[in-house]
């Protein structure tokens, strides 16, 4: 008897093994525990196909893990064995419609054992680059000549593409969860720098007349922590300055409070308003991001850190 090859071979993949195997490693799905919103689709899979077995398999060196798996029985089998290898080859939707009648699978022991391979069916799962990941497989202990129908093929490459837009969704998630992190990492050594250089930060709601400042600032200020977190009135922090140094605070405050100054500053272009001038001996900046369509209202950020004449600047 001689045995065929049921789907051509593609021609050299464009990948590399190693930009593939990274690209699957990349996702965190390898060694999983099962979960539902894959069983449902290895579930749907197998019943569209009317096939007693599906799976979403990872292909990996030396094994193929499978994320979920409908009636096999396993989690992942070694790679000489996997079917998926071959259909990851492949441009297309992979099928060997008799195993038996094929050559690279004849003697495979999903074949000749107890599993009793003999029908197979995968479309590809892969990744937005371009890199085949493995693939969503049905599989039947009886030959299927015929395949699968046009229905049943169109919805196995569908439900591959859910799978792969749940990775990609949990790898977005990964990063933002990552990108989170670094954030609350940088931002907390900011604010060892700014305790050791007692160094205070606030921001000045002038349509509310609201100053909301930090531990340091209200340290500085003898503000209590529900003054420092609610804010309080801007005279609250003004009186608190020392009397010789006073007018300087107020008169710029009085500035940049000026509606047509903010109006003139935000004409035209997003801008960042700052605010500079000494108090007490402690430099000062201020500074706030807005837009013409604020009006001049919005908030006023500042941290005691560079010294400069009084004054109104855009930039």
């Amino acid at each position: 008897m001689t045995l065929a090859r049921a789907t051509e071979p593609a021609s050299s993949p464009s990948w590399s093994e190693v930009d593939r195997l990274a690209a699957l490693r990349a996702y965190g799905v390898l060694d999983t525990p099962r979960e539902a919103a894959f069983d449902e689709i290895t579930e749907v899979a197998a019943l569209v196909c009317k096939a007693p077995i599906a799976l979403v398999s990872f292909v990996e060196d030396t094994r193929q893990f499978f994320k979920s798996e409908v009636g096999f029985g396993a989690r992942e089998t070694p790679i000489d064995v996997s079917i998926c290898a071959h259909a990851i080859l492949q441009r297309d939707h992979f099928v060997v419609p008799d195993t038996t009648q094929d050559a690279r699978f004849a003697s495979n022991p999903l074949v000749t054992g107890e599993a009793h391979i003999r029908f197979y069916a995968g479309a590809l799962l892969e990744a937005p680059e371009g890199l085949p990941l493995g693939t969503l497989c049905v599989l039947d202990t009886k030959p299927r000549p015929e395949g699968l129908s046009k229905e049943q093929a169109g919805t196995l490459r569908a439900l591959a593409r859910a799978v792969m837009a749940q990775l990609d969704l949990r790898r977005s998630n990964k990063a933002l969860v990552e990108s989170e992190r670094r954030l609350r990492s940088s931002e907390e050594r900011l604010q060892l720098a700014l305790d050791a250089g007692h160094i205070g930060t606030w921001a000045w709601d002038i349509a509310r007349d609201r100053v909301i400042v930090d531990a340091n600032l209200a340290q500085m200020f003898s503000v209590s922590p529900d003054e420092a977190a609610n804010g309080a009135p801007v005279e609250r922090f003004v009186t608190a300055v020392h009397p010789e140094d006073r007018w300087h605070v107020e008169a710029i405050l009085a500035d940049l409070a000026e509606p047509g100054v903010w109006e003139d500053a935000l004409a035209g272009s997003a801008c960042v308003v700052q605010l500079h001038a000494q108090i007490t001996g402690s430099p000062i900046r201020a500074s706030c991001p807005s837009s013409p369509s604020d009006q001049g209202r919005g908030c006023v950020d500042g941290a005691s850190t560079i010294s400069s004449k009084p004054g109104l600047s855009v930039v």
